[in-house]
Parts: structure tokens; C-alpha cells; sequence
């Protein structure tokens, strides 16, 4: 488990170093997004620099970066930006590997950093990175699988504590497991009694699954993929799943349809959130968070805002709703 100094000393040196800023609590969301028969307040990490939570940890995993080093590591997208952005702060060289899957866009704006991207398989990322380690020396960053990740990411939870001292539930993605249980970790030392869930898509549920059998889990391949792409790594971490199996209440799943309506509504709403970051809405729009009350105070972590207008326009045909 993390300790609460160690996670105040990243929030506290990320912030005041700039890396980070401190995003918002946006209250009462029920009054804008239909579904929601709670009150229900929005951590808005899809403000965050780069458009995602990932930064937080990002930011205090690369703060002592070496630029005669060459880093390299995977994502789909929004750990991409966050690596990115800290190599071009550091005058670092990195080289990135993209699951084929991946929004061109993202790996396009990747490129645009001077960070050269190369694509592959989703079963086949964590082979390439490992040759590449092999054979050229470079380092290893894990995007979800790093304890100084997880710190990062409990100022999540510092900042809700802070907003909102009333909560009583927290909703957060989960893909890798890093935001989730750096969010379950911090509550389990600031406000024990807080109940912290996770949301992953139907077609990816691997931390699920772990829970499930009692150990980590790679990704069933034989699923279709789902456009929640940032929560679809190769595996769930293991440094996550220990800490999820102890400090997070329960993993629900949500279906395609059910996210592409809660983005759409976001939407509408005025609130642009990606697929990955719109899970938490999905699972209270479609009641899967079990024993809410109308006295529940619940926040949900909305934790990216890299979508783009022709991923919206698809998710509105798919699902046959006008924007």
C-alpha cells in the first residue's frame, strides 16, 4: 500500500513545479446529464494538461529523467501525451509503442512532440518494448504497473477531500488499474469509510476477471475492441491489483451502447469526456453501482478529453441519437 507522505510529496512538488494543476469538481451534474438520480459531482480530470489524469503520474515517474537516456514505453493514447509532454519539458528522448488500434490522431499529435511512435499488435506491445530495452539499452517506464505512477494519482483523491469532504462514494475507470488504486489507496488513509469502485467495459474486463480469479489477468483477445481504447492494456498490473483487492469495493461493467450514450450526453451536456472517461456516468446512468441512496454523495472521475468530432459523429451513428 502507498503512504500518505509519499503521495502529499508528489502532489506538492507536481504542482509546484508545474507539471500539474489542480482540476475541478464540477457539482450537481445530475441537473445537466439525464440518468442520473443521485447527487453527483464530476472530478474533472479530462482538464487536466494533456487531457487526461495522466500527467499526475507521469509527471512524478519522469521528474528525474535522464537526457543522455533513452525511455520508451506503450500506450494507447493518453499515457502517450503525458510521456511525451515530460520529454519535451526534459529535453528526454523517448520512442513509444501504440496498440494498431489506437486513434490515428493521437499518434499523429505523439509525432508532432518529436516522440516517434511505432504501432503493433495489442499482444504484441510488451514483446517489442522488451526488445527494444534488449537490444538499445533504453528504459522502461510502465503506464500503469509503477508505484510512482499510483502516488501521482492520489492527489485525485487529495483534491476531492479537499472540494468535497462529504463524499461518500467514488467512481474511477479503470484499465491497468493505476488511477483506481492510486485513488482506493489514498481514501483508504484520508477517509477509510469512503466506497471506491471501479468501471470497465464488458470488452475489456480484465481487472474484473482478476478479482475474479484471484490473480492478474491479460486481456481476453477474443472480445471485440471496445471504444473505451484507454482502458484496454495487455494486462492488468499487478502493484494495482494488489491494492484494488483490498481497497475497492467492487469492479461493474458497462456494455458499448451504454458508453457511447453517456459520452454523447456529456456531450451535449457541454462536457467533452472520451470513452475511457465517461465509464464511471455509464455505470450510474444504467444503475450499476449497487446500494446508492438518495443521500449518497457520490463523485465520478471523468478522466480524459481526448475525443475527437469524428469519433463523435460515429458514436452518434452508432447509436442512433442526434447530438
Amino acid at each position: 500500500m502507498l503512504e500518505l507522505d509519499e503521495i502529499k510529496r508528489c502532489y506538492q512538488r507536481t504542482i509546484t513545479e508545474g507539471f500539474v494543476r489542480r482540476t475541478p469538481l464540477f457539482k450537481h451534474i445530475q441537473q445537466l446529464v439525464p440518468g442520473l438520480s443521485n447527487t453527483v459531482h464530476c472530478k474533472m480530470e479530462s482538464l487536466q494538461y494533456e487531457g487526461s489524469y495522466k500527467l499526475r503520474g507521469v509527471s512524478n515517474q519522469m521528474m528525474d529523467c535522464d537526457p543522455n537516456l533513452t525511455y520508451t514505453s506503450m500506450s494507447a493514447g493518453n499515457y502517450g501525451r503525458a510521456f511525451a509532454r515530460m520529454l519535451e519539458l526534459k529535453k528526454g528522448k523517448g520512442i513509444l509503442f501504440m496498440p494498431e488500434t489506437a486513434p490515428k490522431e493521437r499518434m499523429e499529435y505523439i509525432r508532432s512532440k518529436g516522440v516517434p511512435v511505432e504501432t503493433r499488435k495489442t499482444s504484441e506491445l510488451e514483446g517489442a518494448v522488451q526488445d527494444l530495452v534488449h537490444t538499445s539499452n533504453a528504459v522502461y517506464l510502465p503506464s500503469y504497473d509503477d508505484r510512482r505512477l499510483l502516488a501521482g494519482y492520489g492527489g485525485i483523491a487529495l483534491e476531492i477531500m479537499e472540494d468535497y469532504p462529504e463524499v461518500d462514494v467514488v467512481i474511477v475507470p479503470c484499465g491497468g488499474g493505476g488511477a483506481l488504486a492510486g485513488v482506493a489507496a489514498t481514501f483508504q488513509l484520508i477517509k477509510p469509510s469512503v466506497r471506491v469502485f471501479g468501471v470497465e467495459p464488458v470488452n475489456a474486463s480484465t481487472m474484473y476477471e482478476s478479482l475474479r480469479k484471484g490473480e492478474p489477468q491479460t486481456l481476453n483477445r477474443n472480445n471485440p475492441p471496445t471504444i473505451a481504447a484507454g482502458l484496454m492494456p495487455p494486462n492488468a498490473g499487478l502493484i494495482p491489483f494488489q491494492i484494488i483487492s483490498k481497497a475497492v469495493e467492487e469492479i461493474v461493467l458497462v456494455n458499448e451502447d451504454e458508453i457511447r450514450k453517456a459520452v454523447l450526453d456529456l456531450f451535449k451536456s457541454g462536457l467533452k469526456v472520451e470513452a475511457s472517461g465517461s465509464v464511471g456516468i455509464a455505470a450510474l446512468q444504467s444503475n450499476k453501482i449497487p446500494n446508492l441512496t438518495k443521500d449518497s454523495n457520490v463523485v465520478v472521475v471523468c478522466s480524459g478529453s481526448n475525443v475527437t468530432i469524428r469519433e463523435l459523429s460515429k458514436y452518434e451513428n452508432d447509436a442512433n441519437i442526434s447530438l
